[in-house]
């Protein structure tokens, strides 16, 4: 008090000296940024993967070789796509850009493959495969909108390898992928033939 009135600068220089505060220097945020993975491009290829899933299977009237032409010519045009609207959001220099296309062409047809493979087997196959491939894909969006969760997989740790260019797993995802597209195509033909031989032999048969 000074002449009986209070000094309000005296008292919080008293209180306080230091100016001290709860705020977080930035210099702190900024080491606290993590590495986010691309979950908008992942939801992309769920879609696009399930569609041309589904497409591939319900259009199964021409001959095998032309039906694997038209799922190439597909996969290849979609995945370009997508790879291009990725590339938009996440800048990455050459040879980077050429593993994000590579990889997300080849996860685009192996999941189109196996949604196909899926529903060839037996319809309640394709809607369990379905499901979950939509949870395994949505997993990392929850992973980071739940505080208490977290979830780490290999999609991502791909993606994000190549983004930020520490320890690329480019390569043994490539050859992950390329040994289940032959296995999926395998079983693909195998179903095919076990299919068209019995419906060849009753024709057979009806024609004697």
């Amino acid at each position: 008090f000074v002449d009986g009135q209070s000094n309000g600068y005296v008292y919080d220089f008293l209180t306080n000296p230091l100016k001290i505060s709860g705020d977080i220097p930035e210099e702190t945020e900024s080491t606290t940024v993590k590495n986010i993975p691309p979950v908008v491009v992942l939801f992309i290829v769920l879609v696009c993967s399930l569609l041309i899933g589904y497409t591939s299977y319900y259009f199964q009237q021409p001959p095998l070789w032309l039906q694997g032409i038209l799922f190439v010519l597909l996969t290849l045009i979609v995945g370009f796509v997508i790879s291009l609207f990725g590339l938009d959001i996440y800048p990455l220099r050459e040879e980077s850009a050429v593993e994000w296309t590579v990889f997300t062409i080849l996860l685009l047809a192996a999941g189109s493959a196996l949604v196909r493979v899926a529903f060839t087997v037996h319809h309640l196959v394709g809607l369990f495969v379905t499901v979950g491939m939509v949870i395994f894909y949505v997993t990392p969006l929850l992973a980071l909108t739940t505080p208490n969760f977290s979830f780490s997989d290999p999609m991502s740790n791909v993606y994000m390898s190549i983004q930020y260019g520490t320890d690329s797993l480019f390569t043994q995802a490539v050859m992950i992928l390329a040994l289940i597209l032959a296995g999926l195509g395998m079983l693909q033909y195998i179903i095919g033939k076990a299919r068209t031989s019995p419906d060849e032999k009753g024709s057979e048969t009806h024609a004697m």
